[in-house]
């Protein structure tokens, strides 16, 4: 009651999209063209620790708000021109991004008056500011020649400058090329065919990027007090500056086909790919006796292949009624191929690599999938028996960690229907993972706690058997290789043992996949007959329901959806909350 009443984590948005073009057509075939676009939003946040908190007694506030703001310009000049059976489309032009993020807070701690949650009541006070600015200039070009309205060649090329990396390592040029043939039109194929539309596509792809800004050297802050006078500053970031970083580099084979069937009534669409990426930039961790919790560095060679399936249908196809379903399959099959040079494993993003518990990672390891989980595991002899502490019966864990899981699942999808009955529209989501693995930080702290049921009811582990907190008897070998078996004292031994336990971090691993109800919507057209009359040519409302129910998933006590953080280090949890549940409306409106 107290979390939910008292407590207060609200966020509010404001947002503004806008896109503008200007056209100017100086043949009946060539073209120039202007693009003027801005994503610019304001973001308030209020976190409010209650008075009388038992970790924080006297409770804290922080109000910050943030406008983040992005800026592209872009020029074109291209054509569009038909000769024959050949046609030509094509432009070169360059584009300008900027993106401005600036941020005040102001907050403390220790309320004077219980319950009177303003800033004004904080004893101790606080104000920050921050400023992030980045941006990318570039030139790029695309060319497209037809033939026959069924074979086409595209080649593209763009350059980047990269204001986040260093200036003489800053640039990179990466190029495509891809053909398509729709052989449906190459045949000729008549209309009442049961193949309505069919085409194949090949293509190599490259894309460059780049880091966040300020990666490159040190920067520093004012504290806003003195010491005999004179104004404190300290290094801002936690993360060793590299300016020795170069942009990366993703280059992708595809190969892929769509068709579709009986008067578009069935359809498939496949794709398989084979990307690599090299010069990847990411956050490792380094000795936190550096001062230092990480550096961001260039790793050499990552490897994902997979296939993308696109399977939709239209089951009924009515006057007054229609139906249609979609269903989405993918798999990826990841490889760190190459880490920089003289390392064979990195942990992933400092501090954000593990949870609280600190007995989980995530690390790249060359020859393993990206992201995978390792952790410490309880000592066995060379017969596999586990190893107890003849002292006091608590398990032994090992020095160093070994592989347990995969964070990123390798399937994901989800199947749609669609559902139009005269104005009234219907449809529901349902999307799953499966494949992946997560560390349940949750359940090893109510072990450690004894608050998880297998610390209260009758379990089994290896080496383990217990009938609740009165009966636990651990069986195997001592440090010295002797038989041991011991059945624990309930009120010295037990709760040891529990702490001990919870450190064992493939006890905790759990299966990451789940089946979920998405979405559901329903909506309303307003008719022609009311509209008619109207600037308006559709009107539609909308009521629409998200993260409604977990349908299935293989982990108690957690979401599996769950998450320690939003960067790479995927496949840990410590006590995160479900994904909310959402319910909205929406209105749209067609001139």
């Amino acid at each position: 009651y107290w979390a939910a009443y008292q407590f207060n984590n609200d966020d509010t948005r404001d947002r503004i999209i806008t896109s503008n073009v200007v056209k100017f057509n100086i043949t009946d075939f060539a073209y120039v063209q202007g693009r003027f676009s801005m994503d610019w939003y304001t973001r308030r946040g209020t976190n409010l620790t209650p008075f009388g908190t038992g970790y924080a007694r006297q409770g804290n506030l922080s109000e910050v708000e943030r406008r983040i703001k992005e800026i592209n310009i872009e020029g074109l000049i291209g054509l569009n021109h038909r000769i024959g059976d050949i046609t030509l489309d094509g432009f070169v032009g360059g584009n300008r991004m900027r993106r401005e993020s600036e941020s005040l807070s102001i907050g403390g701690n220790t309320f004077n008056i219980p319950f009177f949650n303003q800033v004004s009541n904080l004893a101790n006070q606080n104000l920050g500011y921050g400023f992030v600015q980045s941006g990318i200039n570039s030139v790029l070009g695309s060319a497209t020649v037809g033939y026959g309205d069924y074979l086409y060649l595209t080649a593209t090329a763009r350059n980047d400058w990269f204001s986040t990396l260093n200036p003489e390592t800053n640039s990179i040029l990466y190029p495509s090329i891809g053909g398509t043939l729709v052989f449906t039109e190459l045949l000729n194929l008549p209309s009442n065919h049961a193949i309505s539309f069919g085409k194949f596509r090949a293509s190599w792809a490259q894309v460059g990027g780049a880091t966040t800004p300020y990666n490159l050297n040190l920067t520093y802050q004012l504290r806003g007090e003195d010491h005999l006078g004179r104004p404190n500053a300290n290094i801002r970031q936690s993360s060793i500056p590299n300016p020795l970083l170069k942009p990366l580099t993703s280059t992708e084979i595809e190969l892929g086909f769509d068709m579709r069937f009986f008067n578009n009534r069935l359809g498939l669409d496949f794709t398989w790919y084979d990307q690599t990426t090299t010069d990847d930039i990411l956050n490792a961790s380094i000795a936190e006796s550096s001062g230092f919790s990480g550096t961001t560095i260039n790793i050499g060679e990552i490897n994902n292949t997979g296939v993308e399936i696109l399977l939709t249908g239209t089951p009924i196809r009515k006057s007054n009624f229609s139906w249609d379903v979609g269903f989405n399959f993918a798999f990826n099959d990841s490889e760190v191929v190459q880490l920089a040079e003289g390392l064979n494993q990195i942990r992933v993003d400092g501090n954000f690599g593990e949870p609280r518990t600190r007995a989980a990672f995530i690390e790249h390891i060359v020859g393993q999938p990206f992201g995978t989980i390792t952790g410490f595991v309880q000592e066995r002899n060379e017969a596999g028996v586990p190893v107890f502490n003849s002292a006091n019966g608590q398990p032994v864990r090992t020095s160093s960690t070994e592989i347990l899981g995969q964070g990123v699942a390798r399937y994901t999808g989800g199947i749609t229907n669609d559902f139009t009955i005269g104005p009234v529209h219907l449809d529901m989501l349902v999307d799953f993972k499966a494949g992946g693995q997560i560390y349940s930080g949750t359940n090893a702290a109510l072990y450690g706690s004894g608050k998880h049921r297998n610390t209260v009811d009758e379990w089994t582990a290896d080496g383990v058997e217990a009938n609740g907190r009165t009966s636990v008897v651990v069986t195997g070998v001592d440090q010295e290789g002797n038989p041991y078996t011991h059945s624990l004292d309930p009120e010295t031994e037990i709760p040891g043992f529990y702490g001990a336990y919870a450190q064992l971090s493939d006890r905790f691993i759990r299966n990451g996949g789940f089946v979920k109800l998405r979405q559901l919507s329903a909506g309303y057209s307003l008719p022609q007959s009311i509209i008619g009359k109207t600037p308006l040519q559709a009107l539609r409302f909308s009521i629409v329901a998200r993260n409604l129910l977990i349908l299935w998933d293989d982990v108690e006590n957690i979401d599996a959806e769950s998450s320690y953080n939003n960067s790479n280090a995927q496949g840990l949890d410590y006590f995160g909350l479900p994904t909310t549940r959402t319910f909205g409306f929406n209105l749209k409106a067609t001139f």
